[in-house]
């Protein structure tokens, strides 16, 4: 056994430090160094202390008074007191300004930054505004306070008096809170932070992670954001808090997400008076985290919504070492960084020079500090575009400093943490007076204590030279070069002396003569000892003791405790006062790798402000702990960061450590599989370090073997979810109990476990390892999430996993809201159908597809522009539009695994993977998904072949003769007599077999167009018939300039909305990009306006004095080498009433496989079709029978037919501005949703336009022109389904129901409610008997058939309607009573139905026009004029009823 200490070079130390710690991150020596000079590197500068206070304060912030005549300046300390000084009257003589009583500065908070109002100085605002957290609440502020100045409008001070003037100062009172954070202090450290006026008179504030990074990526947390709001506190309309989710919810005043600890911040404003200047910016220090290997500092440009990237980025968001988590997708490179590079870093942001003192060369630069380095350094910018040209540094030994500013002086000042005041003095040659000495007689005594002060200075020039001690004891200053001062009183003074030459210049003494007047208090850490061990969880209890000539009570012992780690530290407690002080040792979080320990403070400060400090430290008490690995050098994770076995770790007993060994990973060309850990069946455990020698090595087992190009690997772009049973699923030690599921792919980690998940090593699919859960109370959850798409946001989810038992439930995440979350599961049914899970049963869709009995299999959805696919071990088998509004509310927010998203109910269930995508997978990418998962979990690699084609790739676009086609098969074949072949189609021609499974052909014959290349790789044995292995089709472009594609989008009624046209265009491959500025709206819409903004987006205005449904425009676009493209059509659909939670582009993409039997009769159809390069019209009338098995990607629009102007007002009329009409379906191109082929897919309700009817079974439903009208036709399989819909009357209410149909066999064409007695209500026909062939209409009720008299003819357009009015049911066949019957309904809630047909009768089909449903009953004239209106828009009637005639009139 090997426990050993590391022997801390430190003795007891009885000095004086100061009273608290640096609000920030800071990086302070563990044994302090000598106090250099700083070097400056460039001549005639020469940095110079101008104040010091000892014992120092941690002076926070520095800033100059704006406009002041007399030059003053402000600077804040960390306690939260303003001290106000004369920067002309040196040195500095502090007064008292402004002292904030309520402030929490403990540990890295406190006050931390203040700045002035933009009009400071008018007429009744003179306002300064504080960055500060309070003690009570425990919730960082902003607050407003009034500056007082009794030297406004008074003569300036002379240089030379004396300080007994009155100055300025603020009022406590004055306090007007402006803005608090949401959040409280859930940690220690990162605070930020900054607070600035913009140039837009708003207040931005920088902040940091608290201590929590992956918070930083959640925003529903307000750690790591920027903040902007107004005086009043009040979130400008698009902050990004706002536009997240509206008012309310995520704090409307965030601005920025994922900053680790924006310590300092500044605004970069050009010359407003030169033309060529960049716009103004906001930038932000970010300093760095604490892996000094890989940590960057970063100087930021933030903008409204961005993600800074922290924790999963730092430094350019493409850098490999943060490659597994960092995308340039989702988040920003910055504008300047540097590497740590091994180095303690941390980056404190200055002012950009505009000032004219320092020569000309520096205009323009950024200054800022490195705390840590204590370096000073420029940055150089360009004028005109900003961009960072060069970068140098200016000057070493600076200090530790925590802010930077230019002074009225125009001269850089800054603050330090030991209470200094600095400035970056530019002398230009001048000559001065120089001191050569200045000294004490005694420094310390007791009172009254008498000093003799003498100095000696010189002048190059010979001038004269006045002298000038002070003594800081409150009495009058001292003007002789040699003098003797009686000190009257206690305490310690800093004593200055200023040289003053005839001409006005003069200087000071860098460093203060410090003056002891009385007995220093002692201070003694009685335990614990100094050196003593600890381990983690330990609580440690010390305790102290003074004396002094004084009563000492526990309000003068003050003691901080601080974690030392090589040359750093970090705050853990600061400013605890009493005799004694407890707190236990955490098992978690910093490591004590490395030189560690425990450094424990006690100050005890006497009635005077006299001190003293005893300082001891204690260290871990650690054991080696060995990591082995077989092959060596194999890779294993410990606290999430890589190593290659073997390696050591040093570790404090007690202490809890994550580890994992990749389940597969190819490093060098070589595969390392893990066979198994030598204690233990996981992948992924958690070592509590202990002293038992059996507890201390570990050896990890791998196979290794050549790496196999065979292998698939899912698309890692746009991956933001990804839980693997294989990799980040943590036990308990010695159990098989999960405790930790991690998200490998980012920070949104399941650690909140609800009964007993298991792992299970083997057993899973292909026998990899999965987790299981019980269906009792089984689930694995987090609260809160953030990076996942919301709302109607594109994305794609997989799921490998089984199911046991009935949900809802299975993985979903979202808030308990209707349609609120998004997931994938099982349904309540026996037959546990596959489901797509969003709260509520009125959006929850559910397959058809049983989960029962059903052993491992892939399930993915697609959401693409409102519009989902879901795919069943890559098979389509369902498809429907469907918006979305997956929200974020706020503590009603979660992930969850293994029941549904309240918990309410448990789904027994073995998962092994979870992926969610924030983008849906192009057809490329989707198929990769699926082969990658089930060649994984599914099938063995051997029955997988895996056809890659290079060139061309999917929709790209290639100049004439310069494609080919480049492919290759990775395939592991079964014996050595299989053979494969290639064939190749080419735009459907005949194929082109090759005996290759690799190759290259030219494609140059190809002219300019679209362009589709179906291959299939085919594999045959002697004996046996061929097995198709793999296909793929490739659609892609030959053109002489980029593609631009038509786009669709669906709108509300607003007036103004913005399309992001260039979306989906495509520049010629290997050509310049797009330039957005150069879009060109070629055709204007004919019912509003489209303008091109400057990034491309393209602004649509509609004329709200025009009703309409339909617009179109085209626009074209340029690339960077002057090629335009095509036109290209947008086309706008408006939804009267509807409004989709986020605006998008609705475009219907359609990627199936389908074999369908169908006879279609189309006569004198018209249809336009427009593709990137052709256009073509053709008009047909043909009777066809097929049978087709195609595979099709197509974007859908539908031409809506004209009509006769003198139509107008009648054709413009709306049933659904009839009172009480709640349900509307008509033949609008615009609220019929249909795929390439025809087939229907949604028809949205007019009257709701929320409510969308959705085909139930694909392919069964297809939109017909007929004789110049457009009806749906529904096979004997086909049906449509609202699901309970909330609108209809229900009960024995009054209803009228009418709808335009033309029947081909008996059906019920429209249905909704219970299957029980009474509770149904529809609407079909059936025959007279079994004898005849006539039919007739008939409404059921559940128990009971009312059949009306035969007044159906098959084949022929008829408006059936109900009325139930009262106490009666009447039914009508066009204005014709064909029934009568008694009211005794009592609908219930349920799915609305059109064409429900259980008992699927062959050719049982039905066409249907129109559907109307009010909660009344419509009797009279209304029911003449609602039935001659549909007669005449859809029963081929031409004559105009006198009932409508009279509607319009009356």
């Amino acid at each position: 056994m090997c426990i050993r200490t590391w022997p801390y070079i430190q003795t007891n130390i009885h000095f004086n430090v100061t009273s608290g710690l640096l609000a920030t991150f800071l990086t302070l020596s563990i044994i302090a160094a000598p106090k250099l000079e700083a070097a400056v590197l460039h001549d005639n500068f020469f940095i110079e202390t101008q104040h010091a206070v000892q014992p120092p304060r941690i002076f926070i912030s520095i800033k100059f008074i704006p406009n002041d005549p007399h030059a003053r300046m402000l600077v804040l300390d960390k306690a939260g007191i303003f001290h106000i000084a004369h920067s002309r009257l040196l040195p500095l003589n502090f007064k008292p300004y402004l002292r904030i009583e309520n402030v929490d500065a403990g540990d890295e908070r406190g006050a931390l930054d203040f700045d002035f109002d933009p009009n400071f100085g008018s007429k009744d605002n003179n306002y300064i505004y504080v960055y500060y957290s309070p003690e009570h609440p425990q919730r960082f502020r902003v607050s407003r306070f009034t500056h007082i100045d009794p030297l406004y409008n008074k003569s300036l001070i002379e240089p030379d008096a004396d300080d007994h003037h009155e100055d300025a100062f603020a009022k406590l009172d004055s306090e007007k809170v402006i803005w608090e954070d949401s959040e409280g202090y859930p940690g220690k450290f990162h605070y930020g932070g900054s607070i600035s006026f913009g140039p837009d008179g708003l207040i931005y504030v920088t902040s940091g992670d608290k201590s929590r990074p992956a918070w930083s990526q959640d925003l529903w947390r307000t750690t790591g954001c920027a903040f902007r709001f107004d005086k009043e506190g009040h979130a400008p309309e698009d902050n990004l808090g706002v536009v997240a989710d509206g008012r309310g919810g995520i704090l409307d005043t965030i601005w920025v997400f994922g900053l680790r600890n924006g310590f300092r911040a500044v605004w970069d404003i050009p010359p407003q008076d030169d033309p060529d200047a960049y716009e103004p910016r906001f930038l932000v220090g970010d300093v760095g985290g604490n892996n000094q290997q890989i940590s960057w500092e970063e100087v930021n440009v933030l903008e409204n919504g961005l993600n800074m990237g922290w924790p999963l980025c730092e430094g350019p968001c493409d850098n490999p070492d943060f490659s597994m988590s960092c995308s340039c997708r989702h988040h920003v490179s910055p504008l300047y960084g540097y590497p740590h590079n091994g180095k303690n870093s941390a980056v404190i942001l200055g002012p950009i020079y505009r000032a004219d003192i320092y020569p000309s060369k520096f205009w323009g630069c950024l200054f800022y500090a490195d705390f840590a380095r204590q370096e000073l350094w420029q940055v150089v910018f360009d004028n005109t575009t900003g961009r960072v040209l060069d970068s140098s540094l200016f000057a070493t030994q600076v200090g530790e400093i925590t802010s930077l500013t230019v002074g009225a002086d125009g001269m850089i000042w800054m603050t330090t943490v030991r209470g200094e005041i600095k400035r970056l003095t530019y002398s230009d040659g001048i000559s001065g007076p120089r001191i050569l000495y200045a000294q004490a007689s005694v420094t310390t005594g007791l009172v009254p204590l008498s000093v003799t002060f003498e100095a000696y200075a010189v002048h190059s020039d010979g001038l004269s030279l006045s002298y000038r001690w002070m003594y800081n004891d409150g009495t009058a200053n001292g003007r002789r070069a040699n003098i003797t001062h009686l000190f009257r009183r206690e305490g310690e003074f800093h004593v200055q002396l200023r040289v003053t030459d005839s001409e006005g210049a003069s200087t000071i003494t860098r460093k203060p003569i410090v003056i002891v007047v009385g007995i220093r208090p002692t201070a003694v850490i009685e335990s614990p000892k100094h050196g003593s061990l600890f381990h983690a969880l330990d609580f440690i209890h010390a305790e102290g003791t003074g004396t002094d000539d004084r009563i000492l009570t526990e309000k003068n012992f003050e003691w901080s405790i601080r974690l030392l780690h090589d040359n750093h530290h970090h705050p853990i407690l600061s400013k605890v006062t009493g005799y004694s002080l407890s707190f236990q040792v955490e098992d978690t979080g910093h490591t004590y790798e490395g030189h560690t320990g425990i450094e424990i403070q006690l100050t005890v400060t006497d009635d005077v402000g006299l001190k003293a400090t005893d300082v001891i430290t204690i260290f871990p008490e650690k054991v080696d702990v060995q990591f082995l690995s077989e092959p060596p050098q194999s890779l294993i994770f410990i606290d999430g960061l890589p190593r290659r076995a073997p390696f050591i770790v040093d570790t404090v007993i007690n202490f809890r450590h994550p580890v994992r060994a990749p389940p597969t990973s190819c490093i060098d060309n070589l595969q390392y599989q893990l066979d198994r850990w030598d204690h233990t069946s996981t992948t992924d455990w958690i070592l509590v370090v202990s002293d038992d020698p059996s507890a201390l090595s570990y050896r990890a087992t791998f196979r290794r073997a050549v790496c196999d190009e065979n292998m698939l690997s899912v698309p890692r772009q746009g991956l933001v979810f990804h839980l693997s049973s294989e990799s980040g699923a943590f036990t308990k030690q010695g159990t098989d109990n999960v405790e930790l599921w991690t998200d490998i792919s980012g920070e949104m980690d399941l650690s909140i476990v609800k009964g007993s998940p298991l792992y299970h090593a083997s057993g899973g699919p292909n026998n990899l390892p999965y987790i299981s859960f019980d269906g009792v109370n089984d689930a694995i959850f987090r609260k809160g999430f953030v990076g996942l798409p919301l709302n109607n946001h594109d994305r794609t989810i997989a799921v490998v996993a089984r199911y046991h038992s009935r949900g809802h439930g299975g993985f979903v995440y979202g808030s308990v809201s209707c349609n609120s979350a998004f997931g994938l599961g099982v349904s309540p049914h026996a037959e546990m159908f596959l489901t797509l899970r969003t709260w509520c049963g009125r959006t929850t869709v559910i397959s058809s597809v049983p989960g029962k009995n059903r052993d491992w299999f892939v399930h993915v959805l697609v959401v693409r522009n409102n519009f989902i696919r879901m795919y069943v071990d890559g098979e389509l088998v369902l498809q429907q539009p469907l918006i979305l509004r997956t929200r974020i509310i706020t503590d009603n927010a979660f992930i969850v695994l293994g029941a549904d998203l309240d918990q309410s109910n448990y789904v027994a269930m073995d998962v092994a993977t979870v992926l969610l995508y924030d983008d849906a997978l192009n057809s490329d990418d989707l198929q990769e998904l699926n082969a990658a998962l089930r060649q994984k979990y599914i099938q063995p690699l051997s029955v997988i072949a895996r056809l890659l084609v290079e060139t061309p790739e999917s929709n790209k676009a290639y100049l004439p003769r310069s494609s080919l086609l480049r492919w290759k098969t990775l395939w592991r074949p079964e014996g050595i007599r299989d053979l494969l072949t290639t064939e190749i189609s080419i735009n459907e021609n005949e194929r082109i077999i090759l005996r290759s499974t690799s190759g290259i052909l030219p494609l140059s014959f190809l002219g300019i167009g679209r362009h589709l290349i179906e291959m299939s790789i085919k594999k045959s044995r002697p004996g046996r018939s061929e097995q198709i292995l793999t296909s793929k089709s490739t659609v892609f472009y030959v053109a002489t300039g980029p593609i631009a594609r038509d786009d669709i989008y669906f709108i509300d009624s607003q007036s103004e909305w913005h399309f992001s046209v260039l979306d989906n265009d495509q520049p010629l491959e290997g050509g310049a990009d797009l330039i957005p500025s150069s879009v060109t709206i070629t055709e204007d819409p004919k019912f509003g306006t489209a303008q091109r903004l400057a990034t491309g987006v393209v602004r649509y205005r509609r004329n709200l004095n025009i009703q309409h449904s339909k617009d179109i425009f085209k626009y074209r676009v340029r690339d960077g080498s002057g090629r335009q493209s095509n036109h290209a059509t947008v086309t706008v659909n408006i939804l009267h009433g509807y409004t989709p939670s986020i605006r998008t582009t609705f475009e219907v993409m359609s990627t199936t496989t389908t074999t369908t039997t169908t006879t279609t009769t189309t006569t004198t159809t018209t249809t336009t079709t427009t593709t990137t390069t052709t256009t073509t019209t053709t008009t047909t009338t043909t009777t066809t029978t097929t049978t087709t098995t195609t595979t099709t990607t197509t974007t859908n629009s539908i031409v809506v037919t004209s009509v006769a102007p003198w139509m107008e007002q009648i054709e413009s009329f709306s049933l659904a501005d009839i009172k009480s009409c709640v349900l509307l379906l008509e033949p609008l191109t615009s609220h019929i949703i249909s795929s390439g082929d025809g087939s229907v897919l949604g028809w949205i309700d007019r009257a709701q336009s929320q409510t969308i009817a959705i085909s139930t079974h694909l392919g069964r439903v297809w939109i017909i022109e007929e004789d110049s009208l457009i009806f749906l036709r529904f096979s004997d399989q086909g049906s449509m389904r609202i699901r309970a819909p909330r609108h209809l009357q229900l009960g024995n209410g009054d209803r009228s129901v009418f709808i335009v149909v033309r029947y081909r066999n008996p059906v019920t064409v429209f249905r909704y409610g219970q299957e029980n007695c009474d509770q149904l209500f529809s609407l079909g026909a059936s025959k007279v008997d079994a004898t005849t062939s006539d039919f007739r209409l008939e409404i059921q009720t559940g128990c009971a058939s009312n059949s009306g008299f035969p007044r159906v003819t098959l084949n022929e357009w008829t408006v059936q309607s109900v009325i139930v009015s009262r106490n009666f049911i009447a039914q009508f066949a066009s204005h014709h009573l064909t029934g009568l019957s008694t009211n005794n309904l009592q609908t219930r809630s349920g799915d609305l139905y059109l064409n429900h047909n259980p008992s699927q009768v062959e050719n049982s089909g039905v066409d249907i026009a129109a559907v109307a449903f009010f909660n009344r009953a419509i009797v009279g004239n209304e029911f003449r004029f609602i039935v001659s209106l549909l007669e005449w828009r859809y029963t081929g009637s031409t004559d105009v009823s006198p009932f409508i005639k009279g509607y319009f009139t009356s």
